[in-house]
Formats: C-alpha cells, sequence, structure tokens
C-alpha cells in the first residue's frame, strides 16, 4: 500500500473533525514562534503569491497568529493570552470584514471561528452577509444552522427552518478544497510538475517535484486545521438515529444526497451516502446510494494499488496542484492520479 493511501484517508477524516484537528497538528508546537515571526512568514507569502490576493493574505496572517498564539498558551502555567496577540487578530478580522468582497469560504471561517475574536453581533453580520452573497448555496444554510448549533440551547424550529432551507438548494459548494487552494497560493507554490508533465522514468528523481510535493502537504495540513466546517457533524446533530424527527426525514435525505454527490471530501461524501441509504424513499433509491458506495469504493481500490514509489508519490503531488488551481475537488484528485498512472478508473464516479 502506498504512502498517499494514508495521505487520503488522513485528509478526508480530518475534514469531518475539523476543530478537533486543529488541536492536534497544533498542540505539539512550543511558544518559540513569536506573533511577529508569524506576521513576517505571512507577508513573505503574501509577497510570494502569484495572485496577488491581499483579502487571502489578510486571512493567513490571522490564522499564523491565531495558531501561534494557541501554541504559547500550551506553554504558560497560568493559561493567559497575550493582550497585544488577540488585539492583533481581531483587528485583522475587522480589517477582512470591511473588504468588500469576500469568498465565502472566508465568511465560514469568521461565522463559525470561535476563536477569531469577534463579537457575537459581528459574527451575526458576517452570516447576514453570507446568506445575501451566497443564498442559493445549501453550504450557506448548513453554516448557519452549525452557527445556531454553537448557541446554548438552540430550538427545534429554528433548526428544521434552516435544515428544509438548505434542503431547498441545487448547489452545495464546499469550501474546505478552497481553503486548501487559498494557503497554496499565499504559501508560495513553486512551479511543479503537473501530470501532463510527471513522466514516470523522471519525475521521481524531480528536485522541484519534491519541493512542490512539501509545499502540497503544507498547504492541505493548514487547511485541515483551518476549516471550521463539519458538515457531517452538523448533519448527525439534526439528522442522526437519535435526533432525526419524522418531519425532517425529507430535508434530510435532500441534503445527505447533495452531500454524497457534490461535496468536496471524500469524507464527507462517503457519510452523505450512508445517512442517504438510510433514508432512502424506496428500492430505487436505496440502489442509487448503494451504487454511489461502490463507485467511491472501487475508486479508492484502484488507488491503492499503485506502487509505493517516489514516481507515485510525485504523481499524487502534481494531481493535488492540477485540482488546486482548477478548483477542483478531492474526487478529482483520485481520477487525476488514476488517470495519470494509467489506470482505467471503471467504474468512473463522476458526480459534477
Amino acid at each position: 500500500m502506498i504512502r498517499h493511501t494514508f495521505l487520503f484517508i488522513a485528509l478526508s477524516v480530518a475534514t469531518t473533525f475539523a476543530d478537533a484537528v486543529d488541536r492536534d497538528v497544533y498542540a505539539a508546537s512550543t511558544c518559540q514562534t513569536s506573533a511577529s515571526e508569524s506576521i513576517r512568514r505571512a507577508h513573505a507569502a503574501e509577497l510570494a503569491a502569484a495572485t496577488g490576493d491581499t483579502v487571502g493574505a489578510i486571512w493567513v496572517r490571522a490564522k499564523l497568529l491565531q495558531w501561534d498564539q494557541e501554541a504559547c498558551l500550551e506553554t504558560l502555567t497560568n493559561g493567559a493570552p497575550d493582550g497585544e496577540d488577540a488585539e492583533d487578530i481581531l483587528a485583522l478580522w475587522q480589517s477582512l470584514l470591511h473588504e468588500p468582497a469576500l469568498a465565502p469560504h472566508l465568511l465560514y471561517d469568521a461565522v463559525l471561528n470561535p476563536r477569531t475574536g469577534l463579537s457575537p453581533a459581528q459574527r451575526a453580520e458576517a452570516l447576514q452577509r453570507l446568506i445575501a452573497d451566497d443564498p442559493h448555496n445549501a453550504q450557506t444554510w448548513l453554516v448557519a444552522l452549525q452557527r445556531k448549533l454553537q448557541q446554548p440551547h438552540p430550538q427545534s424550529e429554528h433548526l428544521d427552518a434552516l435544515l428544509f432551507l438548505a434542503q431547498q438548494q441545487a448547489q452545495f459548494s464546499r469550501a474546505w478544497m478552497a481553503m486548501a487552494a487559498t494557503w497554496w497560493r499565499e504559501l508560495g507554490a513553486l512551479p511543479a510538475t503537473g501530470p501532463q508533465q510527471a513522466n514516470p522514468q523522471n519525475v521521481g528523481s524531480n528536485t522541484s517535484a519534491h519541493v512542490a510535493s512539501d509545499r502540497v502537504r503544507e498547504s492541505l495540513h493548514y487547511a485541515i486545521a483551518t476549516s471550521p466546517l463539519a458538515s457531517t457533524k452538523t448533519l448527525h446533530a439534526v439528522c442522526g438515529p437519535k435526533t432525526i424527527t419524522p418531519h425532517r426525514q425529507s430535508s434530510c435525505h435532500s441534503v445527505a444526497k447533495l452531500l454524497a454527490t457534490q461535496g468536496d471530501s471524500l469524507m464527507d461524501q462517503r457519510v452523505g451516502v450512508q445517512i442517504w441509504s438510510q433514508l432512502a424513499v424506496d428500492e430505487a433509491d436505496a440502489a442509487d446510494a448503494a451504487r454511489s458506495l461502490q463507485e467511491l469504493d472501487a475508486l479508492d481500490v484502484e488507488r491503492r494499488s499503485l506502487a509505493d514509489t517516489d514516481d507515485a508519490e510525485s504523481l499524487l503531488s502534481a494531481a493535488w496542484i492540477e485540482v488546486l488551481e482548477q478548483g477542483g475537488r478531492e474526487i478529482d484528485v483520485q481520477r487525476v492520479l488514476l488517470q495519470s498512472a494509467g489506470e482505467s478508473l471503471k467504474p468512473t464516479l463522476d458526480t459534477r
């Protein structure tokens, strides 16, 4: 089994449990990197960014400051945060909210991330802005639902209304890959060997390909720890066996099917298929859900069959780069990887 099997599994699981992974990934670090060093690193990333995306660079600075402060808190006996650091983080987030155009995934973070320092009123304002900007995306209403679940004693009828709004939308656009792409750009993506240039005869010895591989891993680890979204956890909180009510079944079924077919994380797709299967409305619907799960499994088996070589590792990195640059999903990474390796992709799961 090749090494990148574990990368796919880790990434998929982590997108579902993003809050816990945030701590797991960064708690091991110590207070060796100061907040000012975070600013320096992020500023360097901004200068190196090919897109010159100022909004993305501000967000990167805010995230790096947040994580360095949290790492420092692990080493403080009194557990008290540095007031100046907290003020700097808040100032960066406030400057983001003043931007006239803010990508949905950055608004998701403003709404759901409890460590921004934003007031409840500011987070509510960010949510209203998201709803105004992206009302036809089911994820928008799941963000609103998750925000409601963060509050004490959410009323069931409010949860039902938001779930109903989510299931009425035909589009489901997740944020995890968008976050990964933001980190990729802002951390200074290097020119790398794309799948069309990834010749199995020489790519394994290509130094720039190895550097790009490291950059891909760095971007993905940051994206895992960044995402405050946990659509699968949210769905389980309202659509799980112990939480679902009869009048929620139709909404839960529709949202789970959207997650299964349009989610950008493999784990989200799998969880969506599982809930879809449990709530299937008839035999034909159950068969569709089972077929989707079989196709996910078949794609996974083909990917696991690749040899454990440097060439395969380089092809994996090239696949991630292509998908990050083109706005694809995690399942598209598998397709690109297998096609580059000459696999047949039978059956082909194509739910785009």
